[in-house]
């Protein structure tokens, strides 16, 4: 069955620069009396991923002392998860019972977990915070007349960050599109070339591919979409991205490759090599990119005194489309946030998860610093979130405008089966890099591989 957030294009309209101004929500805890939750005793495991340094002394330590003040007998365990091996474990964890009791993860990776019976409503802990939560957030995932999801904020569409202040001492700034959205594969192509010429000598690249980690494939996905390609057809029964569009997009960045217009070892490279490299003032564009999260992930790299603002300012840039006239398109993930499990149905644990979960919600301090670290959209009532810079704050309203005008979660990512069609994507983009495919072959393999898990997954 086709599963898409309809609510998505809506909820990215109430960026926090505009979102609606109400005070945080009390902080006064309820006395609970009636269930006893004061003296509640229970220890809780919780997985997260870095999004950024910190975050786990956040959801752990500094959200368990919260927590104390009020519930003295709950011990938060704070797990980080690796962004490459965290995926896999927590496919075996859904398959051996070991899930953690809070996942703080991306919807589409949790939606195996939903579909297979393994989370617990929260649907208690929605209504408690229906004041807090923007209204198209508050009924994210819905499984049966059921919540099981509780949002923290809004993934942003994928684009491309440039280094403004090295393509103007290379000279080829003025290369890019003036509207920051529409230019062709051939002007792309001719900034890449430009500026592997100009900077061949300080060994100074354009770009930078990846297919050797699990993550930002949405990076590819929007490259694909933006070419005119359709990932799945409506109902999500068939992939359709071997079409003519796609071959097109794989042959633009396989001509990255030909042309040593990127650093060698793209089929092996993660991509969080891109984006060390273009930090480090190596590369002039990282299409391993997030919204805004490049540009305010600099700024505090320049706050700390790791680089200077003169040499790395962050612009965001969309994708580009064969033509340069069409609209581009991104990937959108939708919310970010997290999910209780149910493991052995121990009622002190999930209420403690519960409580876990209402801390973070119902707290202004810590989603505030989740999305000024990290450059995303809340999604609750915490008023305007201040970057402290306007250059960043613009690139902060740039991004969220397109995630409006170009993003797209209709492509899969709520189907059981998302995360199995994931994973058989990076080995057609490594055989693709080798040169042991063409860019046909590649995509062929990959629509043969999602249609096989497509038909298995659908006979259960």
């Amino acid at each position: 069955m086709k599963k898409t957030l309809s609510w998505l294009l809506s909820a990215v309209l109430l960026v926090a620069l505009a979102a609606e101004g109400t005070a945080a929500p009390s902080q006064e805890k309820k006395d609970a009396s009636s269930g006893g939750l004061k003296a509640l005793k229970a220890e809780i495991t919780v997985w997260c991923f870095p999004v950024y340094e910190g975050y786990d002394k956040l959801m752990g330590p500094a959200l368990q002392e919260n927590l104390n003040k009020t519930y003295p007998n709950i011990k938060v365990n704070c797990e980080l998860q690796s962004w490459d091996t965290g995926p896999e474990k927590i496919t075996v964890a859904y398959a051996s019972g070991a899930t953690p009791d809070v996942l703080l993860d991306g919807i589409s990776r949790v939606m195996p977990a939903i579909s297979k019976g393994l989370c617990v409503p929260v649907d208690d802990v929605l209504g408690k915070l229906t004041d807090t939560i923007i209204p198209e957030y508050r009924n994210p995932v819905v499984v049966n007349g059921k919540n099981y999801y509780v949002p923290v904020y809004s993934s942003n569409g994928y684009n491309i960050s440039v280094n403004k202040a090295l393509a103007k001492k290379l000279g080829v700034y003025d290369l890019l599109p003036a509207d920051k959205v529409h230019w062709s594969y051939d002007q792309f192509l001719a900034f890449c070339r430009a500026a592997r010429a100009k900077g061949k000598a300080g060994d100074v690249y354009p770009t930078q591919l990846w297919a050797g980690s699990r993550s930002s494939d949405s990076a590819y996905f929007s490259f694909l979409m933006s070419a005119g390609s359709s990932i799945l057809d409506k109902e999500h029964t068939k992939c359709l991205i071997n079409d003519d569009n796609a071959v097109k997009a794989f042959t633009v960045l396989q001509t990255l490759i030909k042309e040593d217009l990127v650093p060698m070892g793209a089929a092996t490279a993660k991509d969080s090599d891109a984006s060390i490299a273009f930090y480090s003032g190596k590369l002039v564009m990282n299409m391993a990119s997030a919204g805004a999260q490049t540009a305010v992930y600099t700024m505090d790299k320049v706050k700390k005194g790791e680089f200077k603002k003169d040499d790395i300012e962050v612009e965001v840039f969309m994708f580009p489309t064969p033509d340069g006239k069409t609209d581009p398109k991104t990937v959108n993930w939708g919310p970010y946030g997290f999910s209780l499990f149910k493991n052995k149905n121990n009622e002190d644990k999930i209420a403690a998860s519960k409580l876990y979960a209402e801390e973070i919600l119902g707290n202004l301090m810590y989603i505030k610093t989740i999305c000024k670290a990290i450059g995303n959209v809340p999604a609750t009532k915490v008023g305007t979130v201040d970057f402290g810079d306007p250059w960043v704050n613009g690139q902060f309203e740039l991004a969220n405008g397109w995630s409006t005008r170009f993003s797209t979660s209709g492509m899969g990512i709520l189907e059981p089966w998302w995360t199995q069609v994931r994973e058989v994507f990076f080995p057609e983009m490594q055989a693709l890099y080798v040169n042991e495919k063409t860019p046909k072959q590649a995509l062929d393999s990959f629509a043969a591989k999602t249609d096989a898990i497509i038909a298995k997954e659908s006979k259960k």
